[in-house]
């Protein structure tokens, strides 16, 4: 899949699922930017368009909130461990600051 050709042809056969890294395979075949309008629009948005970084490159709270699951510890709670809903998301909610508190966002 190094070669442009070979990646171009797997790309496809998923039917443009996947962003295609190199503008020159979209500019040289009209599968993705010409034969459906769908994914022409996801073609230029993901190659052409400007990008932004994840949240992940702001703070890196975020990154480890996800690592521990917080959220979904608190849908496990409520279906496992029978917890309330409300008394569930205020232990993830407390997670959560705890985690952000030690990443403060510097304000300009």
């Amino acid at each position: 899949m190094l070669e442009p050709k070979v990646l171009n042809q797997y790309l496809k056969g998923g039917l443009g699922r996947f962003a295609i890294p190199m503008p020159e395979i979209a500019k040289s075949d009209s599968f993705w930017l010409e034969e459906d309008p769908h994914r022409a629009v996801h073609t230029r948005q993901t190659l052409f368009g400007p990008t932004l970084p994840i949240y992940e490159a702001y703070n890196p709270a975020i990154a480890q909130v996800d690592a521990e699951h917080v959220f979904s510890v608190a849908e496990f709670d409520v279906m496992k461990n029978g917890m309330a809903p409300e008394a569930a998301i205020d232990k993830a909610l407390k997670r959560a600051e705890e985690v952000f508190a030690k990443y403060p966002i510097a304000q300009a």
